[in-house]
């Protein structure tokens, strides 16, 4: 843990505790676990020393040492790990919810769905929502081995049930690695101008375009958006129009019920053109 005045992040913990016990995996024993939870709840103490300010950060961030020593005192997780292989990234997808010790995330959000939120009715027919493409540069990033291509293609505009408009932009993600390189079209709303922010990127690279939220929890490519919330510590935040799922300190990924409806009525609508004109 660096001395000095820049903040711990959960993120760094997690990326701290997952070398110091991927690289022992192996030849694992109880008092190793020990010694590493421990070692790294005597450099947090001395964080909070030198950061009075972030204590109150920093004293939660002790239950996921202690989440760490029970996940890595099960043998089946050990044998998982070693079996396949498993590297960083993967294992901090596989047991976020054990490390963060948080409620097991919702991906079926179609609870969610509601196309009534969405666009204003003229006579019968529903004001269609429109699509404005657009051919963006290329972001690239790089975050444990994957270097992931952001690039803006297109803009949804919408107007909600009261007539307010908004906004979703969709996205072309290309995620490669030394074996292998995916493409997806996901809608999301990415602020480019955080990515410099360590916390943000992170949430950005390792959750929200994460395989896990884009092939399970997407509908026809909504993938949520990250969102910051100083209001709250739960690990999830469940509203009437919105779910949201804690991924490091105070950012979330939040389900939009509008975003989504409007993704969903969009692609309801391109269908139903593309069969008119098939016809």
């Amino acid at each position: 843990m660096e001395k000095n005045n820049r903040k711990i992040t959960e993120e760094q913990l997690i990326s701290i505790l997952s070398d110091m016990y991927l690289g022992k995996v192996i030849r694992f024993t109880d008092e190793k676990n020990m010694q590493i939870s421990q070692t790294v709840k005597r450099m947090l103490d001395n964080q909070i020393r030198m950061q009075p300010e972030y204590a109150n950060e920093y004293n939660r961030m002790y239950a996921i040492i202690d989440n760490f020593y029970n996940l890595m005192n099960n043998p089946e997780v050990r044998k998982k790990i070693i079996d396949t292989k498993m590297n960083k990234a993967t294992f901090i997808s596989v047991y976020r919810t054990d490390i963060l010790g948080g409620t097991e995330r919702m991906y079926n959000i179609l609870h969610l769905l509601n196309t009534d939120l969405v666009g204003e009715y003229k006579g019968n027919a529903r004001k269609k929502i429109d699509y404005m493409h657009k051919n963006g540069v290329d972001n690239i990033y790089f975050s444990n081995g994957v270097e992931t291509t952001i690039k803006n293609i297109g803009y949804l505009s919408y107007d909600h049930w009261n007539g307010v408009k908004s906004t979703i932009t969709e996205y072309e993600i290309i995620r490669r690695t030394i074996n292998k390189s995916k493409s997806y079209k996901v809608f999301s709303n990415i602020l480019i101008s955080k990515m410099e922010e360590e916390a943000y990127r992170n949430a950005v690279l390792d959750q929200l375009l994460g395989e896990e939220n884009i092939n399970v929890n997407s509908l026809k490519g909504y993938i949520g958006e990250v969102v910051e919330n100083n209001e709250s510590n739960s690990g999830e935040i469940k509203q009437p129009h919105s779910y949201s799922f804690r991924v490091n300190n105070n950012l979330y990924i939040e389900y939009d019920a509008t975003d989504l409806s409007a993704v969903y009525e969009f692609n309801r609508q391109k269908a139903k053109q593309e069969v008119e004109w098939g016809r």
